[in-house]
């Protein structure tokens, strides 16, 4: 049974979560401060805290294989590439649309922006240039991506669901020279009130969604059943973004200014 093990207190108002690719760092956005703290995965505490705009707004924040990570400016229509190693940024580029959750395939030459108020999830190459739209109506908040690059996750904030997106085609149409298409939806699984962000597990078999809402729960997908298996209750607030690293799960909950690590 899911438990919570620690609550790391990172102050303010932590939205979104992602993890490097070698799971040693959990790097979470902190929305009213214009910051990215990062975390120790294997001491769980904080390392250091990187000034990524000087107004609030960073929403989602995704990992390149590189090293380097992507946060969403949900303040205005801008996405940054920040070194953590060294708190650099560049590029650092608008994109036309306003980016909500990020996620990134596994070869970090893809980027995903949920943009929910442009009806939309932006496809961006590593550079931060946009090369596909995805047209998208239901609100999509957060998304993740497949180990393989053909499935892409997406959270349904309003309609309390998970789609499953078909993105298996997207580069042959990019090649094709195509810039844009409909969203290609396999399924869609209801979850509880107000999804938001949404992990996969390190083997690909669960998908984790933290709610924005009343429940404050973490709801558990079987991706092979397309089923909620399991819902994991939290006691600190309106839960908002969560990654998996190992078998842990780190949640930031959004008004109580904490990261819930939860050992699944």
């Amino acid at each position: 049974m899911a438990s919570e093990s620690l609550v790391i207190e990172v102050n303010e108002t932590p939205h979104s979560a992602a993890v490097s690719r070698d799971g040693a760092q959990v790097y979470v956005t902190q929305f009213r401060t214009g910051t990215v703290t990062v975390l120790d995965a294997v001491g769980n505490s904080i390392e250091k805290s990187l000034k990524v705009q000087s107004e609030p707004g960073p929403y989602g924040v995704a990992t390149h294989p590189d090293g380097g990570i992507y946060v969403a400016d949900n303040s205005r229509d801008f996405v940054r590439r920040v070194d953590p190693a060294t708190g650099d940024i560049g590029p650092d580029a608008g994109i036309n649309v306003r980016p909500y959750g990020l996620a990134t395939n596994h070869a970090g030459s893809l980027l995903f922006a949920a943009c929910p108020l442009d009806d939309c999830i932006e496809v961006l190459d590593a550079g931060i240039k946009n090369v596909f739209r995805l047209r998208y109506d239901d609100f999509c908040v957060g998304v993740a991506v497949s180990a393989d690059g053909a499935t892409l996750y997406a959270t349904n904030y309003f309609s309390n669901t998970v789609s499953i997106v078909d993105i298996s085609t997207l580069e042959t149409a990019m090649n094709r020279g195509e810039v844009s298409g409909d969203a290609a939806v396999a399924n869609t699984v209801r979850v509880a009130e107000g999804p938001y962000g949404i992990a996969l597990s390190p083997d690909g078999q669960r998908l984790y969604v933290a709610h924005f809402g009343s429940a404050h729960v973490v709801s558990v997908i079987d991706v092979d059943s397309r089923t909620v298996i399991d819902t994991i209750g939290l006691a600190h607030g309106m839960v908002r973004g969560v990654v998996a690293v190992g078998d842990r799960l780190y949640v930031t909950n959004y008004f109580d200014g904490s990261v819930s690590v939860i050992d699944v």
